[in-house]
């Protein structure tokens, strides 16, 4: 009988995390939650000037803000 109790209990976590693992990967694997590695705000600037969405005056402007 008490056997039988923990496997009910470790089945029961099992399929919580089971579940939570699922939700995170149909997110993407985006980072959701806020933890974890951030994107690096430089990076995201040579990015947007990649792609022509700012200037080349705006982009020396900002990379001068960040401190690069």
């Amino acid at each position: 009988m008490m056997f039988g109790m923990f496997f009910w209990w470790i089945f029961f976590i099992l399929i919580i995390v089971a579940v939570v693992y699922f939700i995170q990967s149909a997110a993407g694997g985006r980072n959701v939650s806020g933890f974890g590695q951030r994107e690096d705000p430089l990076e995201t600037l040579k990015i947007r000037y990649a792609k022509g969405e700012i200037s080349k005056e705006q982009f020396e402007q900002m990379k001068r803000d960040l401190g690069g």
